[in-house]
């Protein structure tokens, strides 16, 4: 709730009701890389320390996330 969605790559989509982002990367070769990008504002003040979390997935049911919290100094 302290973050505002602001734009994304090129295959990224916001979902205003869920607050979720999601990237389409598409097809990659084994041992490739893709990245996606997005930018949110953060309207929070004071000690408000907010966290996000990423998750992927792949068509064949490989699954991973990543977690990430900063606080109300701007501190990752």
């Amino acid at each position: 709730s302290n973050l505002t969605y602001l734009d994304g790559d090129t295959g990224c989509t916001y979902d205003t009701t869920t607050r979720v982002v999601t990237c389409t990367i598409g097809t990659l070769a084994a041992g490739s890389e893709a990245q996606r990008s997005f930018r949110v504002k953060v309207s929070a003040s004071g000690t408000t320390a907010i966290a996000n979390t990423a998750e992927v997935s792949s068509t064949n049911g490989q699954r991973d996330s990543c977690s990430i919290t900063m606080d109300a100094t701007g501190a990752v």
